[in-house]
């Protein structure tokens, strides 16, 4: 149950920065591709964060 608890989470975090990285875009067009970049990496971030810990606390507990 930790891991949902931690995917809903992320996504709760994904959709607030989607949302600022929205507003950001809309009012620096020009910062485009920067904003779109910092989005990438947080979600591969992210990702790996859920892995890791998914991974690593399934073989701590064996």
């Amino acid at each position: 149950m930790d891991f949902f608890k931690r995917i809903v989470l992320l996504m709760l975090m994904y959709t607030f920065s989607a949302v600022l990285l929205y507003v950001a875009s809309e009012h620096a067009p020009y910062l485009l591709p920067v904003i779109w970049f910092s989005a990438l990496l947080l979600l591969l971030c992210g990702i790996a964060y859920l892995g890791y810990h998914y991974l690593y606390k399934g073989r701590r507990r064996s």
